[in-house]
């Protein structure tokens, strides 16, 4: 029976201590598959247990709606939907996905709307935003990504746009 990451739901390497894929640690009890239902384990962090959180593959949305599912951090589990042109990411109140972490600058990415979905900008952050564990300048999103911002982990989330039939 192969077991998963409570945090980003990626498979452990039997009998692993930490994760490969997030580095988080693995409670004496991960994640399990079962069939296609995931149970959610713990996992810890040295600032104490990480929150479950549903799977991104199982989490579906409204078409053509982009949401960011928070996987690591205070509000682990809530949602933020994109909406508008462009949103900032920072430590300032101004910004419109407010962190409050010290490791996020002021002003530290922003998501710009793109036709087919969203972009994400880093603003020079003294930190870096990173996408699928890459640091990034610039990225053109896809769903599924993930989004390291400071301590902060989120996925990007792109409800399956509607079917158009063609003649």
């Amino acid at each position: 029976m192969a077991q998963l990451c409570s945090v980003c739901g990626k498979e452990l390497t039997p009998n692993a201590r930490f994760c490969a894929s997030c580095g988080a640690v693995v409670s004496e009890k991960p994640v399990e598959v079962t069939g296609t239902i995931h149970s959610l384990g713990t996992t810890t962090t040295d600032s104490g247990p990480l929150l479950a959180v549903e799977s991104p593959e199982l989490t579906k949305i409204a078409p053509g709606t982009f949401e960011l599912l928070i996987v690591r951090g205070p509000a682990s589990g809530s949602r933020v939907e994109l909406v508008g042109q462009e949103m900032t990411v920072g430590r300032s109140p101004e910004a419109a996905i407010f962190l409050d972490d010290i490791t996020v600058s002021r002003l530290h990415a922003r998501f710009e709307r793109t036709g087919a979905g969203w972009r994400l900008v880093d603003l020079g952050s003294l930190n870096g935003t990173y996408v699928s564990r890459d640091r990034i300048d610039t990225v053109d999103l896809k769903a599924g990504d993930q989004i390291q911002i400071g301590k902060y982990r989120f996925h990007y989330l792109a409800g399956e746009a509607e079917g158009v039939v063609e003649n």
